[in-house]
């Protein structure tokens, strides 16, 4: 039941524009997370079962870091932007 919305969520990652700032890797391995997913849990209503969710284990940890590095430096960015521009309004 959780499966599908965490798909949505790697697709709507993996559709930010490039000026968005997050890389092409990590985008592609949203890809291939989201479609090794769906497929597993096709081929499993289908009667087959193939070892495709190990695809989404060894992905998923260097895809979480990217993901979490582009996380930090949009907070660290927009912190920084939020101070300046509070201190030029309370000057």
């Amino acid at each position: 039941m959780d499966t599908y919305p965490l798909v949505a969520i790697w697709v709507l990652l993996s559709l930010l524009p490039a000026s968005a700032g997050l890389g092409r890797a990590t985008r592609i391995m949203g890809w291939v997370l989201a479609s090794a997913l769906i497929l597993d849990g096709v081929l499993h209503l289908v009667g087959v079962d193939t070892p495709i969710f190990v695809v989404v284990v060894v992905v998923s940890p260097p895809y979480f870091f990217l993901l979490g590095s582009w996380l930090k430096r949009v907070s660290r960015n927009n912190l920084a932007l939020d101070s300046a521009g509070s201190r030029a309004a309370s000057a």
